[in-house]
């Protein structure tokens, strides 16, 4: 915790809550709402800066995450908070719980079961949006969208509007659409890839699982970690810090 100064977990998550609670008003840019906060309560360097790079990931990514915290329990600005918190797992599972997930619980709730995936992807992905951009290639197709005369392409982006147009008539009028299911499927199974994605489940079903907690990041693991640098503010480049990084782990 020492790395985060000696303020709890909790207590910082719930300043990130309270800090995005007033920033997310919008009645004063962020960086004037982030001074007056500092000014207000005394804090260390580190969870400063924790703070600060909390609040800003969260508007970068606003729409996205604002999306995906539409599910869940507490209060919305403490989801966004949990979605954007710029910490190590370790200290955010802290923060999210005092007590270590029983992992063998998790498993046993039908973790790796195929029988929802459907459902699962549906609730957990914009499918909306995505079929309706993958509906204007098969609008065109069908003949429902004129692409323009030879030399003389209409442009890209009427094309999309038109089927954008066609895409959510067929969506509020005639849910039953050949065409549409189309979009839906191809999505699911060209773009998400389905039919792999339940291949892989019923083969880990299978196979034996094996749990253990590691001290250092698994190769899988260190793509992630490495993104997650983007969102903190340093003067340092992203090379510069995964090398830093690799060569800690190295040790």
């Amino acid at each position: 915790m020492g790395q985060y100064g000696d303020m709890h977990p909790k207590a910082l998550l719930d300043s990130c809550s309270d800090l995005l609670k007033h920033v997310l008003k919008f009645d004063q840019p962020a960086d004037m709402m982030l001074s007056k906060y500092f000014r207000e309560f005394r804090l260390g360097p580190r969870e400063r800066a924790t703070l600060a790079e909390t609040v800003y990931a969260v508007l970068r990514k606003k729409n996205l995450f604002t999306y995906l915290a539409q599910h869940g329990h507490g209060a919305p600005e403490r989801r966004l908070a949990i979605l954007g918190f710029v910490a190590d797992r370790e200290f955010l599972m802290a923060a999210l719980s005092d007590q270590e997930i029983d992992m063998q619980a998790v498993f046993d709730n039908n973790l790796f079961s195929s029988e929802f995936v459907h459902h699962d992807l549906q609730q957990s992905l914009n499918a909306t949006e995505m079929a309706r951009r993958k509906f204007r290639d098969i609008a065109i197709i069908a003949g429902l969208v004129f692409t323009g005369m030879p030399g003389k392409p209409i442009k890209t982006k009427h094309l999309q509007s038109g089927s954008q147009l066609l895409f959510e008539v067929f969506r509020d009028y005639e849910p039953d659409n050949l065409l549409l299911q189309q979009a839906y499927i191809e999505t699911f199974e060209h773009q998400l890839e389905e039919g792999r994605l339940l291949q892989a489940l019923e083969r880990i079903n299978k196979q034996e699982l094996v749990w253990k907690s590691c001290k250092k990041p698994t190769p899988f693991s260190f793509p992630i970690i490495t993104d997650r640098l983007r969102e903190k503010l340093t003067s340092e480049t992203l090379a510069d810090r995964i090398a830093k990084m690799t060569a800690s782990y190295m040790k």
